[in-house]
This record gives structure tokens, sequence and C-alpha cells, in this order.
């Protein structure tokens, strides 16, 4: 396991060009959006956010391209050493537009499959939810006003009986406790479709049955990527006042973002190729 993370970080050194991307993408899209708070027109609107999406599935077809780039690099390395004369930083940014070619229809294709899959998932839970807890407490108009004003969240909770505020915790635990497994269950969904298959719904289900069947290391990885993440989360809402500290934790969270996706595609190529040589000296 702990080779797992220092041969991660390695990659990441010697392919430390992956985070420009991603600053980018975050450039941009914090454009769009500011953009689409002032247009003129609801159509105008849905313009901007279409926008983003595309920006989205290019940015993350060409991303992962390199992270999976990253990857071969580093088997080579492993094999022949390094080659002072190439600059794999460099090279492997170049391929950028080369992953937005080849995979842009394949990432399309799994974000939709992945929010389809998702929107079925929690329409289960909420039919769950709604025969062993009973009816939400706090009405969709509530709901938005809530997501809008805290002043005026804390004037509806505190509105609420006894009763309420019981299946309110209730519905708060099963929502969250069913996006952890939703998380984690698709893990490995995109390293399964840039490493084993373009084909959207195969790559699902491989994720799928490799997270699962490699439950601890699968589990282990999880845990540690949900208390990074929170304590990214702490550090941005606690230096936010500041603008050198608020910069500095934002790179932090770039840094973090770039060695997570190499993590997991090194994860799930190592377990894969000790699995298929495995299988097959057993053959």
């Amino acid at each position: 396991m702990k080779s797992l993370f220092s041969d991660a970080w390695k990659v990441l050194r010697l392919h430390s060009l992956l985070t420009v991307p991603f600053i980018l993408y975050l450039y941009f899209m914090s454009l769009i959006v500011t953009r689409s708070q002032n247009v003129p027109s609801t159509l105008m609107f849905y313009v901007f956010m279409l926008t983003g999406f595309l920006l989205t599935v290019c940015f993350l077809s060409g991303w992962f391209y390199m992270a999976k780039n990253a990857i071969k690099n580093y088997e080579d390395i492993q094999i022949n050493g390094v080659d002072p004369q190439k600059d794999y930083a460099f090279t492997n940014l170049r391929l950028f537009f080369s992953g937005v070619g080849e995979y842009c229809l394949p990432v399309l294709a799994a974000l939709i499959l992945y929010f389809l899959v998702l929107l079925l998932f929690a329409y289960c839970i909420y039919n769950l939810g709604f025969h062993v807890i009973g009816k939400f407490p706090i009405t969709y108009e509530e709901l938005k006003v809530i997501s809008i004003n805290p002043l005026e969240a804390n004037k509806i909770i505190n509105g609420l009986t006894q009763i309420q505020m019981t299946k309110l915790s209730a519905w708060s635990f099963l929502f969250l406790s069913s996006y952890l497994f939703y998380s984690f269950s698709t893990m490995f969904y995109i390293p399964s479709l840039f490493l084993h298959t373009k084909n959207p719904l195969k790559a699902f289900f491989k994720g799928f049955i490799f997270t699962y069947r490699n439950i601890i290391t699968t589990f282990m990885l999880f845990m540690f990527y949900i208390m990074a993440k929170t304590i990214l989360s702490f550090l941005n809402t606690a230096f936010a006042s500041n603008f050198l500290l608020s910069t500095a934790s934002l790179l932090v969270v770039v840094y973090f973002a770039a060695f997570w996706i190499i993590l997991i595609f090194y994860t799930y190529e190592q377990k894969e190729h000790y699995r298929n040589n495995r299988s097959d000296s057993h053959r």
C-alpha cells in the first residue's frame, strides 16, 4: 500500500506539468460561472452551462489521457531507467489535445451514463427513505431558501418539531451514506475507461468489480481521499479572507487532485497487471 503512494508521487514529480491543464480549466470555468450570473435571458444561461459542460468533457479527456501516458512512461522508466535527454513533463503536456481527440466521445458518454445511474440510484434511495423514514420534513420551497440564505436556514430548522428534526437527521444520514457508497463504487470508473476499454458501460461494470475485488486497498484509498478532502476544505474556508494563503491552498488542492488521479490510475494498472500475470501463470 505504501508503495502505491510513493510510486504515484514519483510519477507526479516526473510529470509535474499535469497540474497546468487543471489550473487553466479552473480559470475558464470561473469565468463561465461568473458571466452566467449576469446574462440577460434564461437561454443565454443555458448556453453558458452547456459551454461549461463541453469544456469539462474536453478537459477530462485530455487530462486523463495525460495521466494514462504518465503511468506508461513510469513503467518504461522502471524497465529502461530515466532518459536524461527526455523532458517527461513537457512531452506529456503536449499530448493533451491528442487525448481530447481520442477520448472526447467516450468521456461524454461516460459522464451521461454516470449521471443517469446517479439519478436512478437517488430515486431508489428517496423511495426507500420515504417508506422507512417517512415524508421529508422540509418542503422544496424551503430547501431553495436554505440554499440561498443561511440566516433563513436557521429559522426554518429551528422551527421544526423534535420529530421533524429526527426525520431530518435520518434523511441527512441516508443521503450522505448513499452518496459515499456511490462515490466509492464508481471510484475506478475513469481508470477503467482509459486503461481497459473505451466502452462506458463495460468500463462502469469493470470499475465496479475492481473496487470490490480489491476492497481493502480501495477502501483505504477512499478513506485517505475523504480525510484529505475534509482537511483541504477546512483550509480553504479558514484562508478565504487572505489572498496569499487562499492562493497557496488552491495550489495545494490542484496538486492533490493531480496526485489523486495518478494514484487511482496507478493502483488500477498495478492491480490489474498483477491479476493478469497471476492468471497467466495459473493457466
